[in-house]
C-alpha cells in the first residue's frame, strides 16, 4: 500500500490518477440508457466531501484506486441497486449569502471484484437538474478476509484494499 503520508509519492501518485481519470471523458451506462461523463467534478469529489473539506489521505487513496472498477460497474451494471432525488445546494454561496439549489439525482451501481471476488464497490452517478449525467464517487463498501483457520471475515468501510 501506498504511504499516504508521503506526500511527494502520494502527490504522483494523485497526479497519476488524475491522467488517467482524464483519459475516460465518457462511459455508456446500459441500464440509464445514456452517457456518463467523466468530469473535472467527479474527480474534485474524490478529493473532497460535500462540506468542501478534503478528504483523508486514506480515503482518496481508496477511491483512486477504484477508478477503473466504477468505468467497468457503469458500463456493465444491469441494475440500479440505489436511488436517490432531492433538491440541494449547488456551487458557491453568492454576495448575498444564497447558493442556488437544483433537482439532483443520484444513481448506484454496485459490483463484486477483486481475484477472488471479494471486494465490493459502488460507483455513484449524479444528474444536476436537466444536466448530462456524470460520475460523482466510488467507493469500497466491503471486503471478505480469510482468515489462517479458514473462516471468512466481512469488513464494511475501512477496507484495506491490497497492493496492485
Amino acid at each position: 500500500m501506498l504511504d499516504v503520508n508521503d506526500r511527494e509519492k502520494f502527490k504522483a501518485y494523485k497526479e497519476q490518477r488524475e491522467t488517467f481519470y482524464k483519459t475516460i471523458g465518457k462511459v455508456f451506462c446500459p441500464v440509464l440508457k445514456c452517457d456518463v461523463h467523466f468530469t473535472a467534478d467527479g474527480f474534485h469529489h474524490l478529493q473532497f466531501d460535500g462540506s468542501r473539506c478534503e478528504r483523508s489521505k486514506v480515503a482518496q487513496y481508496r477511491k483512486f484506486r477504484c477508478i477503473e472498477n466504477a468505468v467497468d460497474i457503469i458500463g456493465k451494471s444491469a441494475t440500479i441497486q440505489e436511488y436517490r432525488s432531492f433538491t440541494e445546494p449547488i456551487g458557491k454561496v453568492k454576495r448575498d449569502g444564497f447558493r442556488k439549489t437544483s433537482l439532483c439525482r443520484y444513481w448506484a451501481f454496485s459490483s463484486v471484484v477483486g481475484e477472488d471476488l471479494d471486494i465490493r464497490i459502488k460507483a455513484i452517478v449524479r444528474q444536476v437538474g436537466e444536466g448530462q449525467v456524470h460520475f460523482w464517487s466510488v467507493m469500497p463498501t466491503m471486503q471478505v478476509y480469510k482468515k489462517d483457520d479458514g473462516s471468512a471475515v466481512k469488513v464494511v468501510g475501512g477496507i484495506k484494499l491490497q497492493d496492485e
